[in-house]
């Protein structure tokens, strides 16, 4: 019996639900005025983090569909990029969110929202990483 992994419809989804997650927590920031998950709000060059989030994760989401019908290199590598910085990103505000918050904050999910950003982008890109076209790309370059 042969088992497949369709990693291209994994990340396809993984970024949907990222668009979803931090689309819900932008709108409702922006347009709104108040975080729905009850957490104190980071804020970067004026806007909320999770509106940088939201833009990382449609870029991946965009790439991984252009890369679902069309396998290419350029594609594969937005993804990857991406998705490391959103990695850097979510990590370093999981951090200050956690570690060095002055008041007490109970989260509504349990953790800040940066942590499961940081999830989601760990799997996008430990399985855009572990991709044949990215291999490929990687050894060539060493090689």
């Amino acid at each position: 019996m042969k088992c497949s992994f369709d990693y291209k419809k994994w990340i396809i989804l993984i970024s949907f639900i990222g668009v979803l997650f931090s689309g819900y927590l932008t709108f409702t920031k922006i347009f709104i005025g108040y975080c729905p998950i009850n957490e104190g709000c980071a804020i970067l060059w004026g806007y909320p983090v999770c509106v940088y989030g939201l833009i990382m994760f449609l870029i991946i989401f965009l790439s991984s569909l252009t890369f679902y019908f069309k396998k290419d290199l350029f594609n594969a590598l937005v993804i990857t990029k991406v998705s490391f910085i959103g990695i850097l990103f979510s990590l370093y505000y999981s951090i200050q969110e956690i570690f060095f918050t002055n008041t007490p904050v109970k989260y509504s999910l349990g953790l800040p929202t940066c942590v499961y950003g940081l999830a989601m982008y760990g799997a996008v890109f430990m399985i855009i990483i572990n991709s044949k076209i990215i291999k490929k790309f990687i050894f060539r370059k060493i090689i």
